[in-house]
């Protein structure tokens, strides 16, 4: 067997190792974890292998991403006017800019 072909198989193989890790990790733990430790909470007898988990773990995760994306506009308008008045500026809110002098 040449070398080509044996080093094709050991990186194929490693990269079918690592693609059923992730999946596990973010499938399994990421969301159907947190959807069963969610929907437990309202339905004591919920089986965590059900789509309930998984759906409810979607939408938590799709949640958190909004509220982080929110916060995160928030805090960078929020740094811009603190940034501004910093360097000695003021900031008119009404164009959102930054005025010197």
């Amino acid at each position: 067997m040449p070398v080509g072909e044996i080093a094709g198989e050991v990186v194929g193989g490693l990269f079918r190792l690592l693609g059923q890790f992730f999946s596990e990790v973010i499938g399994e733990l990421l969301v159907r974890g947190v959807g069963y430790a969610i929907w437990r909470r309202v339905f004591p007898d919920t089986d965590p292998d059900g789509w309930p988990s998984a759906v409810i773990g979607l939408l938590f995760w799709v949640a958190a991403f909004a509220l982080g994306y929110l916060a995160y506009q928030h805090a960078a308008e929020w740094l811009a006017v603190d940034q501004c008045l910093d360097s000695g500026g003021s900031y008119n809110y009404q164009s959102e800019s930054c005025v010197h002098g």
